[in-house]
């Protein structure tokens, strides 16, 4: 048996461009879960049978669009929430950059969406956090 090649949790990457020209991107400290949700929207319809209206019809699914999501949810790092808090305030968004390893996986411009940070004695500050896809997201 043939065992995969697989990628370790920290191998998934999101870095944030500082929208500066040239760009500079780089990977906010402090997330220690990442997640990159590739989401479609669908119409269904019904598709009967033109010899047997009667007969089980079988659904029809069309995708209508597609969008990705970012998540991250980790400890605030001080270091990270001068990017943070640009990000959030940016009504343009920031273009991202998700890598696999050393790879290239996918970028595109992206808008916060959710940001919450969290604090319970005797344990640091947590933030959580996500973002969506503006626009196309193209794949290296």
């Amino acid at each position: 048996m043939t065992k995969p090649t697989t990628f370790a949790g920290t191998a998934l990457i999101i870095k944030v461009g500082d929208a500066n020209s040239p760009e500079v991107f780089a990977e906010p400290c402090g997330l220690t879960t990442k997640g990159f949700d590739e989401k479609s929207a669908t119409n269904t319809n019904i598709i009967p049978d033109c010899d047997n209206p009667e007969a089980l019809a079988w659904e029809s699914t069309d995708v209508s669009s597609r969008s990705v999501e970012i998540s991250g949810q980790g400890l605030l790092a001080q270091e990270a929430l001068a990017t943070w808090n640009a990000f959030k305030a940016d009504p343009n968004g920031r273009n991202c950059q998700i890598y696999l390893g050393t790879n290239l996986y996918a970028t595109g411009l992206f808008k916060v969406t959710d940001f919450k940070i969290t604090g319970a004695r005797g344990n640091k500050v947590q933030v959580d956090i996500t973002i969506k896809s503006d626009g196309e997201v193209t794949y290296a």
